[in-house]
């Protein structure tokens, strides 16, 4: 699996620290567009997130006319890392349960700019890395909106409860409120599933945790009144919202989920939306490649898939691995960044749980033939 794969919900993000010094001048809820270099030589961009004393960042590398080898393996797919902000604004963020895996150990110098160290495995050299917020034409700054609460099925206990965990990102206020108050909507009606009966993040906030109280106390007081002893019927959902790439008039995000309501095991996932900011509108498939893309695309996917396996040309994914597919068909779940398209396919999708997220990604370069002329994709290409 790659990185995004074995991603999973940053929880604990409302461990409410009290914290001095620099982190004290930070703002306890921002979204952040940084870009750098790694050793001045491979850029770095970040959208990284700050909840309180904890961070979560999506990023991708783009190496500057080198090799790449000496800082390990580039990816061009997008990476996340996750860690906590010090009293002094000293941070480390490493890959989620990959104890080897890349990490970044640094500190904000002011609160638009940080420093520090980066290595692309535990064990592998250090290189020195620095991040400056920066907003080019075709970004937009954000802002966040956070909530987290705890409802306990019965008044006397807080065993069993229900835990629900939630991180919107919107458009901060702009000098051009139609483009960014459609975009906030269009934001809002993805993360509630639904069209919003607010345009206040907070208050849609407020009503999902609501609606979503609601119905663990109708599922479950019954049942706990008949058998107190039953097993657990603890609930927790998470529900955060990822920036994946911010620019050239495109946002694209992801809203990644998990929902704990009993059973062997929760179930997670991980949705991606583009947006073009031009216009407030969603890109879809259509709008990016040519009219017969599914069978461009279909032995591409098909023939990444096969070499992240680790299996032949001829080799059929179901008697090699536990696919349910031989081919694979692109899918509406994609993201975009400056290296390319990623599709996304969640559990069960086209593989059985234990197999976990599969995510496949094209460059642009190999995209080519299925891009539309004068698309939302095409500026990549030039």
């Amino acid at each position: 699996m790659n990185n995004r794969m074995k991603r999973v919900i940053v929880s604990g993000l409302a461990v409410l620290i009290v914290v001095t010094g620099m982190s004290q001048s930070l703002p306890k809820k921002s979204c952040m567009r940084l870009q750098g270099y790694i050793n001045d030589k491979v850029e770095v961009t970040m959208n990284l997130v700050k909840i309180n004393d904890s961070i979560y960042a999506d990023f991708y590398l783009t190496p500057t006319g080198q090799s790449g080898k000496e800082y390990g393996e580039l990816k061009n797919s997008p990476l996340i890392v996750g860690g906590v902000v010090g009293d002094d604004g000293s941070f480390t963020l490493r890959e989620p349960y990959n104890r080897d895996g890349i990490e970044f150990r640094g500190k904000f110098v002011t609160r638009q700019s940080v420093t520090g160290t980066w290595k692309g495995t535990k064990s592998g050299p250090a290189f020195k890395f620095s991040l400056t917020e920066n907003y080019p034409s075709g970004s937009l700054p954000l802002s966040v909106w956070f909530q987290v609460a705890t409802k306990p099925l019965v008044s006397k206990s807080l065993n069993p409860r229900a835990y629900i965990e939630q991180c919107l990102i919107v458009p901060t206020l702009s000098s051009d409120p139609v483009r960014s108050d459609s975009i906030r909507n269009t934001l809002m009606t993805i993360f509630a599933a639904k069209s919003p009966q607010t345009t206040d993040p907070q208050l849609l906030l407020n009503s999902l945790q609501q609606a979503y109280f609601n119905n663990y106390l109708s599922d479950n007081l019954d049942l706990y009144k008949q058998m107190p002893d039953a097993g657990s019927l603890n609930w927790d959902l998470y529900k955060l919202m990822h920036i994946v790439y911010n620019d050239r008039h495109l946002l694209s995000f992801c809203i990644e989920s998990y929902a704990f309501t009993g059973g062997a095991h929760g179930l997670g996932a991980q949705n991606f939306t583009v947006i073009n900011t031009r216009t407030g509108d969603i890109v879809t498939a259509g709008d990016l490649f040519v009219k017969n893309y599914k069978s461009i695309l279909t032995p591409l996917l098909t023939a990444k898939l096969k070499q992240m396996e680790m299996l032949g040309p001829s080799d059929k994914l179901s008697d090699k691995s536990d696919f349910f597919v031989d081919e694979i068909v692109p899918n509406d779940n994609f993201y975009i960044t400056g290296n390319g398209i990623g599709f996304f396919y969640n559990h069960y999708e086209i593989a059985p749980y234990s197999r976990g997220f599969t995510e496949i990604f094209l460059t642009f370069s190999e995209l080519r033939p299925a891009l539309k002329p004068g698309g939302p994709a095409d500026a990549f290409l030039k």
